[in-house]
């Protein structure tokens, strides 16, 4: 569901900076949120603070978030938003190296496809010039 920014409550957290996410902004901006904002029932953060500072920095006013019942009120918020943060793991530099191989090669694919279609379409329009039977004029 969807909520505006200024309607999520951010209280203590375990993570005390930010740090640089302006990589993480690029990501939002190039392909959008990935995974949502999550909050409790009152609407305060329990995870995802880097992504709604990404957001809020972007400029957007709503973002994506999922509400979850909390359990055991502070103890259960304090291990989710330490276990989102565990639980990730980087893509090694040969991971990496895979991707933007593999990115080369489907924008190439892309492009050529779309000079295909182009010529496709070229071809078409002068076939159709060519198989069109002129019109009988009537008397």
């Amino acid at each position: 569901m969807k909520m505006k920014i200024s309607d999520i409550k951010i209280k203590n957290r375990i993570r005390e900076k930010l740090g640089d996410y302006s990589a993480l902004m690029k990501s939002i901006e190039t392909v959008g949120l990935l995974n949502p904002i999550i909050l409790d029932e009152n609407h305060e953060l329990i995870a995802g603070h880097r992504r709604l500072a990404s957001c809020k920095e972007l400029g957007w006013e709503e973002v994506e978030v999922k509400i979850l019942k909390i359990k055991n009120s502070e103890l259960h918020k304090l291990e989710i938003e330490c276990h989102e943060n565990l639980g990730r793991l980087d893509l090694t530099s040969n991971e990496f190296d895979k991707y933007l191989e593999l990115k080369k090669k489907l924008s190439k694919a892309g492009f050529f496809k779309k000079i295909a279609n182009f010529f496709r379409k070229i071809w078409n329009a002068i076939k159709g010039i060519f198989s069109s039977k002129p019109k009988k004029d009537k008397k």
